[in-house]
């Protein structure tokens, strides 16, 4: 990664991250069953270098951000598939612990730690002929949520943010058999939040089963974002006056409309054509503070319009080959016609894995591509293609799978736009690597 000309402190600092991009990752997963009974436990310990002035701090420095994951639940699942209710339900308890330093004039510690744990339970019921009904509620509370940005040299100047909340939902669907040949899904859902008043998601969708081949499927529904705590509670005017907080800010609501074809061509290929439209009304934005002292905040912006396309083919071969290929084109745009930041018109992907002759060993290809896409000073970033290589084993010892992966494969040279809170507009990718990977699960 390369730096030209960041300023930093009033001067221009130009240089190279070499061994500065690395990340240590360990990762824990359990799981213990019996009969309807089971329970789970997720660890996650990730040191992530960043050479790449997060929050305009200075470039080219040393130090990793740090995170650590923890979820546990435990979850009873009724085992009779015959019976007309099916009832799933689950405890949970989660923590999250974040830290990265940031170099400015003295050296800063950014942190948040949250803990919350919950309940969700829903029941499948069969009690109508026709009728297949779903009816859940799930409930959150957040104990914690607490960001801090702590300045090494003068703790004065520290900011501690404490937060806590809860959040509540309960939805219900039914999927109708209208005909023989056409079924109806019909659901809502509410939300409600400690920050917010409840929230209404309704949802319907129509399934044509027109021939053994063919298959028209519509459907329209919408979905809820609230703000997150950074985005509506960090403020530090009291110390480095960058962000200000927005506690009255509004939730987005995205609304889709999609139209699918699935046509079987033959009894080995699939193919699916769908398009597709979905709207954000309220799209949460970093803008400029209205105050006018150069501080930001997030608010409620421009609502966003897509469009798209695709067409995507499934195809697999008796001896054990499988092909997935999919193009699809998009137009996404604020409501003033202003092109979407970082949103390719045109993706492309195909994959394709056979196995070897070797007993247990398969080989995968992939090959994707993403069409230009628009940075946040408004330049363009090229097109690029990706091919990956997969060599994977399966079966040789009980449970245990190998695996040796080389990414782009070509070496190819691209690009991801940054964002208002880099120093830079794009960041290089990386090129040709490998990655060997060893599973062992019972």
């Amino acid at each position: 990664m390369t730096f030209l000309g960041a300023a930093v402190d009033g001067s221009d600092l130009s240089g190279q991250a070499i061994g500065l991009d690395g990340e240590r990752d360990k990762e824990l997963m359990t799981r213990v069953s019996k009969g309807p009974w089971s329970a789970d436990m997720v660890y996650g310990n990730r040191h992530k270098d960043d050479p790449t002035g997060t929050y305009l701090s200075d470039p080219l420095s040393e130090g990793s951000l740090q995170d650590r994951y923890l979820l546990t639940q435990a979850q009873y699942e009724s085992a009779d598939a015959d019976s007309a209710y099916q009832f799933v339900s689950r405890i949970f308890f989660s923590s999250y612990r974040y830290r990265q330093p940031l170099q400015y004039d003295t050296l800063f510690i950014a942190g948040g730690n949250s803990e919350s744990y919950g309940i969700d339970s829903r029941v499948v019921a069969t009690p109508w002929e026709h009728h297949k009904l779903l009816v859940g509620t799930e409930y959150q509370v957040n104990t914690r949520i607490d960001q801090s940005n702590k300045d090494v040299a003068d703790p004065v100047n520290s900011l501690n943010i404490e937060g806590s909340g809860w959040r509540a939902g309960v939805y219900v669907q039914d999927e109708w058999h209208v005909l023989e040949d056409v079924t109806a899904t019909l659901g809502i859902r509410a939300d409600r939040t400690d920050a917010s008043d409840a929230t209404l998601s309704p949802r319907i969708g129509l399934i044509w089963n027109a021939t053994s081949s063919l298959v028209v499927k519509a459907m329209q529904g919408r979905a809820i974002r609230q703000p997150n705590a950074f985005e509506r509670d960090y403020d530090d005017t009291g110390t480095s006056f960058t962000q200000v907080a927005n506690p009255h800010l509004d939730h987005e609501t995205i609304d889709t409309l999609e139209l699918s074809i699935d046509y079987r061509l033959r009894q080995d290929t699939n193919l699916r054509l769908s398009a597709y439209r979905w709207t954000i009304d309220k799209l949460i934005t970093l803008e400029a503070d209205p105050s006018g002292l150069g501080a930001s905040q997030y608010r409620s912006g421009e609502d966003v319009d897509a469009r798209g396309v695709e067409l995507s083919v499934l195809r697999s071969w008796e001896w054990g080959a499988r092909l997935r290929a999919s193009v699809s084109m998009q137009r996404a745009e604020f409501s003033n016609s202003a092109r979407l930041d970082n949103s390719p018109e045109i993706l492309g992907k195909l994959n394709l894995s056979s196995p070897l002759p070797i007993d247990g060993m398969r080989v995968g290809f992939e090959l994707q591509y993403y069409g230009e896409r628009q940075a946040i000073d408004g330049s363009i970033l090229n097109s690029y293609w990706l091919s990956n290589v997969l060599l994977s084993t399966e079966g040789w010892i009980n449970g245990l799978e190998l695996s040796l992966g080389i990414y782009n494969l070509l070496d190819e040279r691209y690009e991801h736009p940054g964002a208002e809170t880099n120093w830079q507009t794009a960041f290089e990718q990386d090129g040709r690597k490998a990655l060997l990977s060893l599973t062992y699960a019972r």
